[in-house]
């Protein structure tokens, strides 16, 4: 159970992230 907790955590964060990229929103301190 805790994996998946973590797995669906990190999809998360991807999923953010990959928003943020998307929307033009470079807030990120180490831009890829």
């Amino acid at each position: 159970m805790k994996a998946e907790y973590v797995r669906q955590a990190t999809t998360d964060a991807i999923y953010n992230a990959h928003q943020k990229w998307n929307t033009g929103e470079e807030t990120d301190k180490n831009p890829k």
